[in-house]
């Protein structure tokens, strides 16, 4: 049981980074209810194979015990010598260590029990993971999660976007540490936003021609404050990120 318990742990970290692979940072504006409860029934996991562990270790003590109090009443039956009272004294050691290990033994499987239990709830946080993912990921241009460059300034970035009709909305992130909003416009494969940062406020309109069939967008950007210094303008590109696609990290930036 101890060396099979062993392995849960590795099991849980592989499901957490194969199903969260393409999650974004929690902290970040696109945080998954699903991957942060698999995060959280992971944790429960760890407690749930630490504490079987422990009574799995306690059972064996016990055991020892048991056999050691066995040994001793059947050697004590076999001296000719023995006292009622010594044995008596023996019967009741024997006596109390098979209650003790009996008792360690329900605890001891009840405690796996909660491991198969645990299990079982992180693989179904898994499968809602995957489902919140293809039903972020399974809507039409222009909504979806994008990963946008800015070659001009070598950044980039991550952009969520909703469609209601021709309007659309949304929130970025840029590896320069940048986020804020987006609102805007898409008809007939043209995109227009305006970007509303969180610490600048108002300060660049973007214009794209999206092509739906491959999922890229390519267009210009133009600042509104001038005043803030860089660029005035220049090019943007994206690609929408599908549910097996690699998610830049933009923390790491």
């Amino acid at each position: 049981m101890c060396r099979r318990l062993r392995f849960v742990r590795p099991l849980a970290l592989t499901l957490m980074l194969a199903l969260g692979s393409t999650s974004v940072c929690a902290s970040g504006a696109f945080a998954q209810s699903a991957a942060a409860q698999f995060a959280a029934d992971s944790s429960r996991l760890e407690d749930d194979v630490t504490a079987a562990q422990n009574a799995w270790e306690e059972q064996r003590r016990l055991y020892q015990t048991l056999l050691a109090a066995s040994q001793a009443l059947e050697a004590g039956l076999d001296d000719p010598d023995a006292t009622s009272r010594s044995l008596r004294t023996l019967e009741d050691r024997y006596a109390a260590a098979l209650e003790a290990a009996f008792r360690q033994a329900r605890v001891t499987s009840d405690s796996r029990r909660r491991v198969y239990d645990a299990m079982d709830r992180l693989a179904a946080a898994g499968r809602r993971v995957e489902q919140e993912k293809r039903q972020a990921f399974d809507v039409p241009i222009p909504a979806g999660l994008w990963r946008i460059d800015l070659p001009d300034g070598s950044i980039v970035g991550l952009m969520r976007l909703t469609a209601n009709g021709t309007l659309v909305s949304g929130d970025y992130r840029l590896s320069n540490g940048r986020s804020g909003s987006l609102s805007g416009a898409y008809s007939g494969g043209r995109l227009e936003l305006v970007r509303v940062d969180s610490q600048s406020g108002l300060d660049a309109s973007l214009t794209a021609t999206v092509d739906a069939a491959r999922g890229t967008l390519s267009g210009s950007w133009q600042r509104t404050e001038l005043a803030s210094g860089g660029p005035a303008m220049g090019r943007w590109s994206g690609v929408r990120l599908g549910p097996g696609d690699e998610v830049p990290d933009l923390d790491a930036d």
